[in-house]
């Protein structure tokens, strides 16, 4: 017996119908049967399609977590065997079939767009979410034994961290990967993921005479999970990036180096900065930065709600010109030494024109409040322009031309950059394809589109 499936749909359900395995999964498969009824051999190929979103959630190995089934039982003495009479054995009324088990060999093909969620902790929601390419092997043999082999590549995902009444998304980075190497539910972690925090370092640092110390730095939180799925060891690493690494001559780099050292240290600040968005100082009760009054919390608050706002306000404003706004508030002290406040206002228009070939975009950085950068002027409206024409109509071909205004840092000030560019933008399934000419593709692609429809 052969099976073919297109796009068939084999799970869909919720957690309701299933807390630990549920959600919508798509395969496309060739499966193949034979041998007898007595034991027979299936070979499968299946490909998991983009549109799969699936779920597992890892099971609660608390031990006041227990299943209560089976501690109150209630007894209907109308019934058989209480009633005098003998209760209907399945083997009474259904015929047994004669397998007594199979040979199961199946390919396992992940498409990089199929999002596998892993609930790690489904009581507070810290869950992974992963995509990516794989290539799996499972077999399962007479006995019901079963095994997994191959490794999953990922490629884009996050980890959902919670700390305390916060939850923290952390970006995972390239290179992370799951591997299978025989059953299962035992699964070879090694994810690297990361969380982004813009703060200042003198709590770090613990001079309150460092002036420059109170200017924001972006710190980036590593957390690394290895060892098992389902029992996964985690860890924090905190850094800089490479062209901030040289701030106040490499003292706080030098600082977090020192911290990744020292376990209890660290795991300290990890929890400041997601949960409190600052570091600790040696008295968790003072912060030397002034950063978290209960001004700059409020103002932080209301600078994302305007933002909101004028983006909701400006989506209608002028037909075919989009318009979007940015405030940002921010304590500053760079100028002086001293703390002022600072506010930025950010606007950016993007317009297309020639039958959308052209799209140009603009726009600029205005202090509102607070000190201004070297080289920023407030009247500058297109501080930061990006064109882009598209040289073929089905925009394969394209030519950019930018100029960008931006703050790099105390160190190197204000930067204006300007550049040109030409970009070939390919579209493939296949790595092959993107040797192929571009109209001999596109023929493929409609007559593979008008194959699926006819099927469907």
């Amino acid at each position: 017996m052969d099976m073919r499936t297109n796009n068939f749909r084999l799970m869909n359900s919720t957690a309701a119908d299933n807390d630990m395995i549920y959600g919508t999964v798509y395969v496309t498969s060739t499966i193949k049967v034979r041998g007898d009824l007595n034991q027979p051999d299936v070979d499968m190929n299946v490909k998991v399609e983009d549109k799969t979103k699936f779920f597992f959630a890892m099971p609660p190995d608390d031990p006041s977590v227990i299943d209560q089934e089976g501690i109150v039982q209630f007894t209907d003495f109308s019934a058989p065997p209480f009633n005098g009479k003998k209760a209907l054995n399945v083997s009474d009324s259904v015929s047994k079939a004669p397998i007594k088990g199979l040979n199961l060999s199946a390919t396992i093909d992940i498409d990089p767009d199929a999002e596998l969620n892993v609930v790690v902790d489904p009581s507070n929601g810290d869950a992974l979410k992963v995509k990516g390419q794989a290539s799996l092997t499972a077999t399962m043999d007479p006995s019901g034994k079963t095994s997994l082999t191959g490794r999953y590549q990922v490629s884009d995902g996050s980890y959902n961290l919670t700390v305390g009444p916060v939850k923290k998304d952390f970006k995972l980075q390239q290179g992370s990967s799951i591997v299978w190497t025989g059953d299962p539910m035992e699964a070879n972690v090694n994810l690297t993921a990361l969380y982004e925090v813009n703060t200042a370092p003198i709590d770090l640092i613990g001079d309150p005479t460092q002036y420059e110390a109170k200017t924001k730095l972006p710190f980036q939180v590593y957390l690394m999970m290895t060892g098992e799925l389902l029992k996964p060891s985690i860890k924090f690493k905190l850094d800089l990036p490479e062209n901030e690494r040289g701030a106040l001559n490499g003292q706080v780099y030098a600082k977090l180096q020192s911290v990744n050292t020292n376990e209890s240290e660290l795991n300290k600040q990890v929890f400041a900065l997601l949960a409190f968005n600052r570091f600790i100082a040696d008295n968790p009760f003072q912060s030397l930065a002034g950063g978290s009054s209960v001004s700059s919390i409020a103002r932080s608050s209301v600078s994302k709600l305007l933002t909101e706002q004028l983006n909701n306000l400006a989506s209608d404003l002028i037909k075919g010109v989009d318009i979007n706004f940015g405030l940002n508030s921010s304590e500053d002290y760079s100028a002086s030494g001293s703390k002022s406040q600072k506010t930025d206002l950010e606007i950016g228009l993007s317009k297309k024109l020639l039958n959308d070939r052209l799209i140009v975009t603009v726009g600029s950085s205005f202090g509102l409040e607070g000190p201004q950068q070297q080289g920023q002027s407030s009247t500058n409206i297109a501080g930061n322009v990006n064109v882009e024409y598209l040289l073929s109509s089905d925009g394969r071909y394209r030519l950019r031309a930018y100029r960008r205004n931006q703050n790099e840092g105390v160190i190197e000030g204000q930067i204006i950059e300007t550049g040109l560019g030409f970009a070939l933008v390919v579209d493939y399934n296949k790595f092959r394809e993107v040797f192929q000419n571009f109209s001999k593709k596109k023929r493929f692609r409609n007559e593979e589109r008008r194959k699926n429809e006819t099927t469907n």
